[in-house]
Order: structure tokens, then sequence, then C-alpha cells
């Protein structure tokens, strides 16, 4: 694709400079030890039959997972942030997932067959195996 065209899908190209890590390894020790702590404190909270303090450990742990899910991409590495390829990446992710809600309005059933497409630092399409793919067009 020329340059114009990667502009007008609001795309550009330049150098892959960056931001840095959005989380580092002293970050990463740390939550890993508070998710330690946290299963802990879960454990004794359900031995206790506390119901509150055992959601509110839910919570936090669920704000972490989430957290997580956007500081790290493949294999555990750190998301570079304000790099080209990421913002590349969120865009293209955010386009696809504009796309198949557009799709689920008009034919449900093609938007759950599509749930083989996975969004993220790569982009695939892979059907279930044994599920019947053919398309009469």
């Amino acid at each position: 694709m020329s340059r114009r065209e990667l502009a007008d899908l609001g795309l550009t190209v330049g150098d892959s400079g960056d931001l840095g890590s959005l989380i580092d390894p002293q970050a990463k020790a740390e939550i890993k030890d508070r998710l330690d702590r946290l299963v802990e404190d879960l454990e004794e909270a359900l031995t206790r039959g506390d119901d509150a303090a055992a959601e509110a450990v839910r919570s936090e742990r669920d704000a972490i997972a989430k957290y997580l899910a956007g500081a790290i991409g493949l294999r555990g590495r750190g998301r570079r942030t304000g790099s080209t390829a990421e913002r590349a990446r969120v865009k293209v992710t955010r386009l696809i997932g504009r796309a198949l809600n557009q799709i689920a309005e008009q034919h449900p059933r093609l938007r759950t067959h599509l749930n083989a497409v996975t969004r993220g630092e790569f982009c695939s399409y892979r059907p279930s195996p044994g599920e019947d793919s053919s398309w009469i067009t």
C-alpha cells in the first residue's frame, strides 16, 4: 500500500520508536507477589465464610488481570507504548471488532462462526477443526 492509502485508513508510516514498555520487570514482580497474596486472602475469606471479603479480593484480582491484559503481550513481554506497531495493532483490533459487531446485526450465525478470528499483535482466522466452513457464494 502507498503512504497515501495508509493515511486514508488513518494509519501512518514512520520509525517504530516508542516510549518504552507499559510495565517494567520490577512492576511485574510486585504484581505477581500481590496476586499470590490475593490467592491466600481469597482462601482465608472463603474459609471464614466472609462473602464480602471474598468479593473484594475477586474484584481486585479482576482489576489486576484487566491491567495485565493491556500491559503484557504475547509470551509475557511488556507491550511497548507509543510505538507505530502498537497504534496500528489497537486500530486494527478496533476496526475488526466494529466490523464483527456490524456483521452480528445482519447475520448472527456468521458472526458466531467468525469467533474464529483472533485479534491482537497477530490476527488470524482459524475455524474449529471439523467445522464446516464451506460457503456458497
